[in-house]
């Protein structure tokens, strides 16, 4: 009984990893400017994931982004997500999607407005679409559309109670790059 077990699960894990594609990327930037607080800041948020058929893959997110401000004080954001994308329109070499996230970020500090000032910790939902350039067959561009994102928010500063927002169509991300961060994922 135990050799038919494993080598069914053998024959599982080796139809899975032959049949599923797995990649790796994420985005990375830095922004500054001495009229805003916060006056520069630094974001890197790589991810991993696979596809489980041509027009749906899932993955995980993290993110973490570094800020200092017009007095000098540092802050810092941490986060972890994980998402569903949906590939639902490819003309040629590009591709529209829609991605779907369900996140939690800490934050000490100000980095975005939509975080308050001090210990912030935030339990995020997201739907927004993608817009994506297949450079080769394994190097993929994308761009998220944060400005059209619906968000839902259950934030928790360490000094207040528990707030929550919903948004629809705010520039409101994992790590707020702007309205069109830029990316990449390489396919193995």
């Amino acid at each position: 009984m135990k050799k038919v077990l494993l080598s069914v699960t053998l024959v599982l894990v080796t139809f899975v990893s032959a049949n599923a594609q797995f990649y790796l990327g994420g985005t990375v930037g830095f922004e500054s400017n001495s009229e805003l607080n916060p006056k520069s800041s630094f974001w890197f948020a790589p991810e991993a994931g696979y596809y489980i058929n041509k027009k749906f893959d899932v993955g995980l997110e993290f993110g973490f982004a570094k800020g200092k401000q017009q007095n000098d004080v540092k802050s810092s954001l941490l986060s972890i997500a994980t998402y569903a994308r949906y590939s639902f329109y490819q003309l040629g070499k590009f591709e529209a999607l829609i991605k779907g996230s369900v996140g939690f970020t800490y934050v000490d500090g100000y980095i975005q407005e939509e975080y308050p000032f001090g210990k912030t910790s935030t339990f995020r939902f997201r739907v927004y679409p993608i817009l994506a350039y297949n450079l080769t067959e394994k190097i993929v561009l994308f761009t998220q559309l944060n400005c059209l994102s619906l968000n839902f928010a259950l934030i928790n500063p360490e000094d207040s109670d528990y707030s929550h927002h919903f948004r629809f169509g705010a520039s409101n991300s994992l790590i707020n790059t702007g309205s069109l961060p830029i990316g990449f994922y390489y396919k193995f």
